[in-house]
């Protein structure tokens, strides 16, 4: 939420390292994210960057940011999560491939 409000603010910097630090909160050991759940919101961090990075005019961080939400959003898709989480992963994914990087 912090770094949602920082975006709202146009303080993209402190924007996002909010998004990061929760990339990686959600992240086990491995940089993979604990279980489906906390993959989508990993994955929804990952959009706001893909956001914040374009407005920033880093578009290879940008780039970065949408493959990674992409991945896992994969990952929610094959895993054994509900049909309504699958289903939330799969319209975010329509929308972040419809971002320009």
């Amino acid at each position: 939420m912090a770094g949602q409000q920082y975006a709202a603010l146009d303080r993209l910097d402190p924007a996002a390292e909010q998004f990061k630090l929760a990339v990686g909160v959600g992240s086990s050991g491995d940089d993979k994210p604990a279980d489906a759940s906390v993959a989508y919101e990993v994955a929804i961090a990952q959009a706001y960057l893909v956001l914040v990075e374009r407005k920033r005019g880093n578009t290879a961080a940008a780039a970065d940011a949408k493959q990674a939400a992409l991945n896992t959003i994969d990952a929610v898709a094959g895993s054994e999560a509900g049909a309504g989480l699958k289903q939330r992963a799969a319209d975010l994914k329509r929308w972040i491939e419809q971002q320009r990087s």
